[in-house]
């Protein structure tokens, strides 16, 4: 459990009608509304990756990379 879901958890439970109110619900209503905890990979450039080899590393890139974007 995350610490938004911990504090929107205790948040919750302290209204009348909600003091049962389950991680689960939370996490399900969370992701209904779109919100995600996941982090992004803004370090990781889309069709680029650094490949280690033998003699060292190099780098390849995907020439497709936008056509499987969309």
């Amino acid at each position: 459990m995350t610490t938004l879901q911990r504090a929107l958890q205790r948040a919750l439970r302290r209204q009348p009608g909600l003091e049962k109110v389950s991680r689960d619900t939370i996490r399900t209503v969370l992701h209904a509304a779109g919100v995600t905890w996941q982090r992004e990979r803004t370090w990781c450039e889309t069709g680029v990756s650094v490949r280690k080899g033998k003699h060292g590393k190099r780098v390849v890139v995907d020439p497709d990379t936008e056509a499987k974007k969309t």
